[in-house]
C-alpha cells in the first residue's frame, strides 16, 4: 500500500496518496509479529503491506508521508514507532532492535530531522557491536551503513564498512554508499579515499 501511495506521489497526485496513507497507517499498527504479512482490501484494490514489526511498519508509512511533503505527520508517526520499540519484548535481541532503530532513523532523515536520525543511528550501531553471531552482525552493520550514507555521513558509513567481515555485505554496503555519492553529486574526497584504501587492502 505504501508503494501505491508513492506511485501516486510520483505522478503528482498528492491528494490520492494522502487518501491511501491513513489506511496504511492503521494496518501498520496491527503488525506485531516479525515477518508478518498483512493484506488490506479496499473497494477497488487489494494492497500488500509487509512489516517486520509495528515500529518498522510505522517507519515505512512515516517515510511515505515525508515523500509527499507531510513532514509533521511523518515525525508524529516516527515518535510512535520509537515508543513502540520500548514496548515489544522481541527488542531484547540486539540484532532486531538495531535494525528497527536504523529503519526509524531513515524515516527521520526523510523528514528532515538529521540530528535526531544520527542520535538513533548511534544507538543502533552500539547495539550492533554487541551481536555475537558474525553473519547477523555483518548484515545489521550493512543496514546501518546504508542509513548513515542516506544521512550524508559518508565517512562514517565507510568507517563502519571496515568492521564488516563478509565480502558479500561489504560489497553491498560500498555499492549503497557509491549510489548515495552519485545521488548527492558529491565527490569522493581524500579522507574517503583513505578509508577505501584500508577496506581494499584489508580484504586482500
Amino acid at each position: 500500500m505504501t508503494e501505491v501511495a508513492s506511485g501516486y506521489a510520483e505522478i503528482g497526485q498528492k491528494g490520492k496518496a494522502l487518501e491511501i496513507l491513513p489506511e496504511a497507517l492503521q494496518v501498520a499498527k496491527t503488525v506485531v509479529v516479525e515477518g508478518k504479512t498483512m493484506w488490506l482490501l479496499t473497494e477497488s484494490l487489494t494492497f500488500l503491506f509487509i512489516g517486520e514489526s509495528e515500529p518498522t511498519a510505522l517507519a515505512t508509512v512515516a517515510s511515505k508521508y515525508a515523500e509527499v511533503g507531510e513532514e509533521g505527520k511523518a515525525i508524529e508517526i516516527l515518535s510512535e514507532a520509537l515508543q513502540a520499540v520500548k514496548e515489544i519484548e522481541d527488542f531484547d535481541r540486539p540484532s532486531f532492535r538495531a535494525k528497527v532503530l536504523a529503519e526509524i532513523a531513515g524515516g527521520y532523515v526523510q523528514a528532515g530531522q538529521k540530528k535526531k536520525s544520527l542520535e538513533i543511528l548511534a544507538s543502533a550501531l552500539l547495539l550492533a557491536k554487541s551481536i555475537e553471531d558474525p553473519s547477523i552482525k555483518d548484515r545489521v552493520l550493512y543496514f546501518i551503513t546504508e542509513r548513515y550514507a542516506k544521512a550524508g555521513q559518508y565517512h562514517r558509513s565507510l568507517r563502519i564498512v571496515t568492521n564488516i567481515d563478509r565480502p558479500f555485505y561489504k560489497v553491498l554496503a560500498l555499492l549503497e554508499i557509491a549510489d548515495e555519492y552519485s545521488n548527492s553529486g558529491q565527490m569522493v574526497d581524500i579522507r574517503a579515499k583513505k578509508i577505501l584504501h584500508e577496506i581494499i587492502t584489508g580484504a586482500k
